[in-house]
């Protein structure tokens, strides 16, 4: 895995900057923080290519602070537009857990299922 340092530090200055910008929204920084460290986490998990094996979740994305993270809406769902922009915490899908176990579904990027 090669990790580029300046895409990791220009996302650091964006979350550093939309946090002293917008105080108000910090929880919901917090656990798309959470949220991002979780996916790079699981980016790097090992995988055998050449076993369509199922492999455990990593231990740190068990963790407690990674389930029910109720401000963090799942992406992949259709939701629609409030013209208000008010979307309060429950109406929405939001991220709960990851499941125990991971697979390798092929591509040249490695995705996990």
């Amino acid at each position: 895995y090669d990790l580029d340092d300046d895409k990791v530090a220009a996302a650091k200055q964006l979350l550093a900057r939309v946090k002293r910008a917008a105080p108000h929204h910090l929880e919901v920084l917090a656990e798309v923080e959470h949220m991002i460290e979780a996916y790079i986490t699981l980016a790097q998990a090992p995988i055998n290519r050449d076993e369509r094996t199922e492999k455990k979740v990593p231990l740190e994305l068990r963790k407690r602070k990674l389930c029910d993270l109720t401000r963090v809406p799942v992406i992949t769902c259709h939701l629609p537009v409030n013209p208000m922009g008010q979307y309060p915490i429950g109406s929405y899908p939001h991220f709960r857990y990851f499941e125990d176990r991971i697979q390798d579904v092929g591509g040249i990027n490695v995705p996990k299922l």
